[in-house]
C-alpha cells in the first residue's frame, strides 16, 4: 500500500537564510540531528511559522541519511525542509510500526531507490508518497513495534553498562602509581 494512501504528508518550512536569524521566539525548531534523540525541553526557541504536531506523527529526514522517529508529545514546532512530517489519517497502520519500516533496511533501500541525488540523497515529497508499506496485520505490526523497543531499550541499557566499565577502569588506571 502506497504511503499516500494511508497519511498526509507535510513539508518542512524553508528557510531562505540561516536558522540564527530569525531571533529568539515562542516556537520550538527541530533539526535532523534531533531525530536521533528528541528531546523537547533542549530544542531552540525561534520565532518562526509553526506547524502543529501531534504525538505519533512521524518525522522523517529526507536528505543523506533518511531516518524516522515518532513524535512523542504534541505541540507547535517548526522544522525544516530537509524533514517530512508523516500523519496516519488511516487505521490499517500504526505509526511504530511505520516508523520502524521506515528505519529498517528495507525501508531504508525503498528509500534510497526513490531518492535521487549522485552525492547526497534527496527524497521528493513525491517519491515518498509512493513508498510502499507491507501488508501487516495490526497484531503484526504491534509485535514488531514491540521488539523494536525491547531492542532500543537493550541498547541503551547496553551503552549504559559499557559507559559504567570505562569509568571505571579509567578511575582504576588513574590510581596506579
Amino acid at each position: 500500500m502506497k504511503l499516500k494512501e494511508v497519511s498526509k504528508i507535510t513539508a518542512g518550512y524553508y528557510f531562505r537564510s540561516s536558522v540564527a536569524g530569525f531571533g529568539d521566539g515562542a516556537v520550538r525548531l527541530i533539526q535532523p540531528s534531533d531525530l536521533d534523540n528528541f528531546n523537547a525541553e533542549k530544542l531552540n526557541m525561534i520565532d518562526a511559522p509553526k506547524t502543529e504536531l501531534e504525538g505519533g506523527d512521524i518525522l522523517l529526514s529526507n536528505r543523506g541519511k533518511f531516518r524516522a522517529m515518532i513524535m512523542p508529545i504534541d505541540g507547535d514546532f517548526v522544522f525544516p525542509s530537509s524533514i517530512y512530517a508523516i500523519r496516519l489519517i488511516s487505521k490499517k497502520y500504526i505509526p511504530e510500526f511505520v516508523m520502524v519500516y521506515l528505519n529498517s533496511d528495507s525501508g531504508q533501500a525503498q528509500l534510497l531507490y526513490l531518492s535521487s541525488g549522485s552525492h547526497i540523497s534527496n527524497l521528493t515529497k513525491t517519491a515518498l508518497e509512493n513508498f510502499e508499506l507491507p501488508e501487516v496485520s495490526l497484531e503484526g505490526q504491534s509485535k514488531i513495534a514491540e521488539i523494536d523497543m525491547d531492542l532500543s531499550k537493550y541498547r541503551s541499557s547496553t551503552t549504559k553498562k559499557a559507559n559504567l566499565l570505562e569509568a571505571i577502569k579509567n578511575s582504576v588506571i588513574k590510581e596506579l602509581k
